[in-house]
């Protein structure tokens, strides 16, 4: 058959490394290596009979294959095989990642991502990003050159960041423990609760430093999920916590408008943005809007359907910018590649993530931290919407470390512990 000259110079050189031509299609066999750069980009059908068959095959006897580009049967904009496809253990991105191949839908396809440089000078890419702003892809690699805001070097406990955290409920306290610790390990200089007394009482048995702001309420807290009546003056913080743990109840416009009013950082997670999705369609998000300061949430994938069900179409990243735009917020979508998106059109997504890590407990971790490590960038007036995927790389980082040291499943108490003794 005649080639296409570029296939052609392929082909001669295949042939000088001595790789054998075949003319028949190959019988699949674990002792050896596929590299598979049959369509890569932009495959919009699925694959002929014959080779759906051979790729049905490959994945029975779990064949090594190698995809360059994208694997073949894949679409690479959205990540959802078009029937038969071959399964990479590895697959080489040239010149930029694809999105399509950080869906979840595409995770078990693609195997391990690594992007191979065109020689593309990284002043034309930065050119190429300043006229039509893309996605930025990171790793937890970027850790090194994150810019982390510096308290002033004479700052004191209230300089360094103060943080408020109302979390926990009588049936679900270990939230509360957990977001705390994942606070206490950002190096937030003075946090305070606001949580149900026996919730309050096991906090500041782990953490006697922490200060218990709920005897500033009006009226008393009680037993079972968190609902306050008048909260204390906010101006004293500069971010505060809601949601982890607080356990379901009503949304009370009139208990949640200091939250509104609230000049600095509010982190909504959990049951925080459940009480917030309450309200009728619309309302939450221009609530939101009408915030007074910053603010950032971070919702898994049932959450944020029910906050925002306009914005369900598209992949994680679009979602997680669309409802950013939407209510001028902070989005980190949390999945198997973590999407972030902020109000000003920015968004990134994690390249990286760990199955064996995913635990009931771990974002209440990340939350804590989050809140922790914006609460002291608030204090230094250099708050920034992207800390919030630094904060997502150091929260993963410390996983990553765990699981690397022979810990396959860390708990969420061990990444705290983690996140404490390595954040910089």
């Amino acid at each position: 058959p005649r080639h296409k000259p570029l296939t052609a110079t392929h082909l001669r050189y295949l042939e000088r490394l001595g790789v054998p031509r075949l003319s028949e299609p190959p019988t699949p066999n674990q002792g050896q290596l596929w590299i598979d750069a049959l369509f890569g980009l932009g495959q919009s059908r699925p694959l002929p009979a014959q080779l759906a068959t051979l790729a049905h095959a490959a994945r029975l006897v779990g064949q090594c294959i190698w995809a360059v580009d994208v694997p073949s049967g894949l679409d690479d904009r959205h990540g959802q095989p078009m029937g038969a496809c071959f399964h990479s253990q590895r697959t080489f991105c040239l010149g930029l990642y694809k999105r399509g191949l950080l869906q979840s839908a595409a995770l078990a396809t693609v195997g391990q991502l690594e992007r191979v440089g065109f020689g593309v000078p990284s002043w034309a890419l930065d050119l190429v990003q300043e006229q039509h702003p893309l996605p930025c892809g990171v790793t937890t690699a970027d850790r090194a050159t994150a810019p982390w805001p510096e308290p002033p070097s004479a700052a004191d406990k209230y300089g360094r960041g103060r943080l408020l955290l109302l979390a926990g409920s009588q049936r679900y306290p270990g939230a509360a423990l957990l977001a705390t610790a994942g606070a206490d390990a950002s190096g937030a200089g003075a946090m305070a609760i606001i949580m149900a007394p026996n919730v309050a009482r096991r906090v500041i048995d782990c953490y006697p430093h922490v200060l218990d702001a709920a005897a500033d309420l009006s009226s008393p807290l009680e037993p079972g999920p968190l609902v306050w009546r008048q909260l204390p003056d906010l101006g004293r913080y500069d971010a505060i916590l809601l949601g982890p743990g607080m356990d379901s109840a009503p949304f009370v416009v009139h208990d949640w408008e200091p939250l509104q009013r609230f000049a600095g950082l509010l982190v909504l997670d959990a049951d925080g943005l459940n009480r917030l999705a309450a309200t009728p369609e619309g309302e939450a998000a221009a609530w939101l809007q009408g915030r007074h300061g910053p603010t950032w949430i971070t919702p898994h994938l049932r959450e944020f359907d029910r906050l925002f069900p306009a914005c369900r179409h598209g992949d994680h990243l679009e979602q997680a910018a669309a409802a950013a735009q939407a209510a001028g917020i902070t989005v980190l979508l949390k999945g198997p590649r973590t999407a972030i998106a902020a109000p000003d059109g920015r968004c990134w997504q994690l390249l990286e993530g760990i199955p064996t890590a995913a635990r009931a407990g771990l974002g209440d971790v990340l939350a804590g931290f989050a809140a922790g490590r914006g609460a002291m960038a608030a204090a230094a007036e250099d708050l920034d919407h992207g800390l919030l995927a630094i904060a997502a790389l150091d929260h993963l980082h410390a996983a990553q470390q765990l699981v690397r040291e022979g810990w396959r499943h860390p708990s969420p108490p061990m990444v705290a512990e983690r996140l404490r003794q390595h954040c910089k």
